[in-house]
């Protein structure tokens, strides 16, 4: 079931659960207008509150960096293809694409007015990478680890960081299976911490890169290296608002949402005092019934 009472910790932790106190407080005249951004709605169906990427998943949904693949479906077993990550390396970039539009390409399988198009022209002219083949960039290709890390170098090169860190590969039992192309990258990525081997000692070169996986590592980018240049001084959250940093604008949290009787009832924020007008259930299919992305009521499916 969806919860959607949220507290930001000190230590930026998403979407804790809380107990909210309730006050009493004094009707507005106005009724308001409500939407499920200002609900503190999860917008993932697919993603357990327990779940090890999930902190990364609505980071990147709250800062826009990554979307789901469907309505309320964050696709986290998915695995990451050449046209995702340019799209989300040019909105991490903060990059106008648009300029890339009337590029010329040699690549017939990048189609015109596609969604990543502008996206894959951007980062082939940046020589942040290039086609597989002269003609062909396949953008449905997926990508593994170490070709990972080596885009986040060059990303890192495009925004002007730092590059020269390096780790000690021979850590990692399969160190010898890192391909030589990618080492530089890989030693990188691994140095400034953004990604590491797996528990058994693997640092698993030739692995895909799944949504989930790419969900981390881009808050981890963004947080420690690309922003990372100062301490994040974040906004309390509110009930419309997320919390932000006032320093370099991500946002950690999703707002709180109005507490009242919002999807039947209406009624007064037992928060921020507003008057809310009753919206409706907004439902979700979980199983054999419908459940409340907002209220958490369910109902059965015939």
């Amino acid at each position: 079931m969806r919860k959607t009472k949220k507290t930001v910790s000190l230590v930026l932790t998403l979407l804790m659960v809380i107990s909210v106190f309730a006050v009493c407080l004094t009707m507005s005249a106005t009724a308001e207008p409500f939407t499920d951004a200002e609900a503190g709605v999860d917008p993932f169906d697919d993603v357990p509150g327990t779940a090890w990427y999930r902190e990364g998943a609505l980071f990147c949904k709250l800062n826009g960096y990554m979307s789901g693949t469907a309505d309320f479906f964050f696709g986290a077993g998915s695995n990451l293809t050449r046209a995702q990550i340019a799209v989300i390396f040019s909105v991490i970039a903060n990059v106008d694409t648009d300029k890339y539009a009337a590029t010329p390409t040699a690549f017939t399988d990048v189609k015109a007015g596609s969604w990543y198009e502008k996206a894959v022209k951007w980062m082939v002219a940046q020589k942040m990478t290039a086609g597989i083949t002269p003609t062909t960039f396949c953008p449905n290709n997926v990508i593994d680890r170490s070709q990972l890390c080596l885009f986040v170098m060059k990303l890192s090169e495009y925004l002007g960081k730092v590059v020269s860190q390096r780790a000690d590969l021979s850590k990692f039992t399969d160190a010898v299976k890192i391909p030589a192309w990618a080492r530089e990258g890989v030693s990188y990525a691994v140095a400034i911490g953004i990604t590491a081997g797996y528990p058994d000692g693997r640092f698993g070169p030739a692995e895909k890169v799944t949504r989930a996986q790419m969900a981390v590592i881009t808050k981890a980018y963004v947080l420690n290296v690309y922003k990372g240049d100062h301490k994040h001084l974040l906004t309390e959250p509110t009930c419309t608002e997320g919390s932000r940093c006032t320093v370099c604008g991500v946002m950690m949290d999703y707002p709180f949402g109005h507490e009242c009787d919002v999807c039947v009832n209406g009624g007064v924020c037992a928060r921020c005092g507003k008057y809310i007008a009753p919206v409706g259930h907004s439902f979700s299919v979980d199983g054999g019934k419908k459940v409340c992305r907002r209220c958490g009521d369910t109902v059965a499916i015939p």
